[in-house]
């Protein structure tokens, strides 16, 4: 996960870089966090999941220095 952020960053310029983990998906949230993405109190629904698993979908945030 970091060394995509930083290509995206390097290379595509990107300055800011959203995350969509499952309120039930831990591990997925645990990879963000330490990839330094910030849980923005957020949630989503993502419409393109089947149906069940379309709701609770955390926002985490990464903002270039």
């Amino acid at each position: 996960m970091v060394l995509l952020r930083d290509w995206a960053q390097a290379e595509l310029g990107l300055r800011e870089l959203e995350i969509c983990c499952h309120a039930d998906n831990r591990p997925s949230q645990r990879v963000a966090e330490r990839a330094g993405f910030a849980d923005t109190g957020e949630l989503r629904s993502i419409p393109r999941m089947p149906p069940g698993r379309r709701d609770g979908y955390k926002v985490y945030a990464w903002r270039a220095a």
